[in-house]
């Protein structure tokens, strides 16, 4: 038990990263995760796919839908999802408590699809649903998903025997696109990908977790947490972090609020390298586009100056120098040095050879001519 909890009036750690149920902040994401989650059960067997960034509570989210699953619902959890096919199969026998006869003479991994098929068929004829949750799935290797696939076929004549809910990272739904696993994409019958906390919600979700851990005290004003978000782009997993590293701050200080100073040493203490890094990747960011804001505004100040003396030039050659106060009139090109070109304004030049004009938004002062006030022809 942390150290802080009476400092603070709490009866739980409110910021702890182990997966809790009572703590899943009910966001409009998360009920739109439930909902398509309950509508995948709700159809007759296939796969569920729940996908989402690290850290944006896909666990918390599936173990709050498993403990409120109905009692004809029965639940093989599968973590560990780096494993062989047969080593696979063993695991949703042991946890489904599916126990068979070896024989020699079959391969494993086939006993093991003859004892679940046979094991789904008596527990639908009592009424019964199976449903398999295999988390990181975005590391299944393509023919354990094919295998995956094949197993999802069993079924009655009239009904799928089974459901499989995959839960993983974005880079599932990219495995999934594959044209070898095209088959198993078809067979998804409901989908959702969980969005990290937008910047209006994360107050509200530190004010939950403190609530459910037993104090209603406003700990993080509207500062700190608009830091916060700064820090963690919404991500529950580092907002927990964060948080639970200020309590301890503010606990040594013997403080009752959180300061943007003391968010940013606790986010500092809490991810360490990843913080840094990702401060110096901005700066240099920052860096290079302050340096090319300052080329272009080195550029609009020279280019200009260069156009006008070329174009000078060329006026010059033909003899305009001695033209003062000619005009160059819209509607009418005009050659230079072998070139064709239009003018955009009516258009005067002066005796050395230097355009201007007198265009309304300058309200009749005298300005060069930028050579990109002309078209080529």
């Amino acid at each position: 038990m942390s150290v802080y909890l009476k400092h603070f009036g709490l009866k739980k750690e409110p910021f702890s990263i182990v997966p809790d149920s009572k703590f899943l902040y009910p966001s409009y994401r998360h009920r739109q995760a439930v909902a398509h989650l309950k509508y995948g059960l709700d159809r007759e067997g296939g796969f569920i796919v729940l996908t989402g960034e690290v850290g944006t509570g896909k666990t918390t989210l599936t173990k709050t839908l498993i403990e409120h699953l109905p009692p004809n619902v029965r639940v093989g959890y599968i973590l560990n999802s780096k494993l062989k096919e047969s080593d696979l199969f063993a695991s949703i026998c042991k946890e489904l408590s599916i126990r068979f006869r070896r024989n020699s003479n079959l391969s494993f991994s086939k006993q093991c699809t003859d004892a679940i098929y046979d094991d789904l068929l008596e527990t639908h004829s009592q009424g019964l649903k199976t449903l398999i949750v295999i988390e990181e799935a975005q590391n299944l290797d393509d023919e354990i998903l094919e295998s995956l696939r094949l197993l999802s076929n069993l079924e009655t004549s009239s009904n799928k025997l089974l459901h499989i809910l995959l839960v993983g990272q974005p880079e599932l739904i990219r495995k999934l696109e594959q044209n070898n696993l095209r088959q198993l994409n078809q067979r998804v019958v409901s989908r959702f990908h969980l969005l990290p906390l937008q910047n209006n919600e994360v107050k509200d979700y530190i004010t939950y977790r403190l609530k459910q851990g037993g104090t209603n005290r406003e700990l993080f004003g509207n500062r700190a947490c608009k830091q916060i978000y700064r820090l963690t782009k919404g991500v529950p997993r580092l907002i927990n972090l964060i948080c639970h590293q200020a309590l301890l701050g503010m606990y040594s200080e013997n403080k009752h609020t959180a300061s943007t100073e003391l968010i940013r040493e606790a986010c500092k203490e809490a991810l360490g390298a990843q913080i840094t890094e990702t401060t110096n990747k901005w700066l240099v960011n920052l860096s290079l586009l302050l340096a090319s804001l300052i080329v272009l505004i080195a550029l609009t100040a020279v280019l200009p100056a260069c156009a006008q003396l070329q174009f000078g030039a060329e006026l010059a050659k033909q003899g305009k120098r001695t033209a003062a106060g000619g005009i160059y009139k819209v509607g009418k090109p005009y050659k230079i040095a072998g070139e064709w070109y239009y003018p955009r304004e009516n258009t005067k030049y002066d005796n050395i050879g230097i355009a201007s004009w007198y265009g309304p938004k300058f309200q009749g002062r005298r300005t060069s001519l930028y050579f990109k006030e002309w078209f080529r022809l």
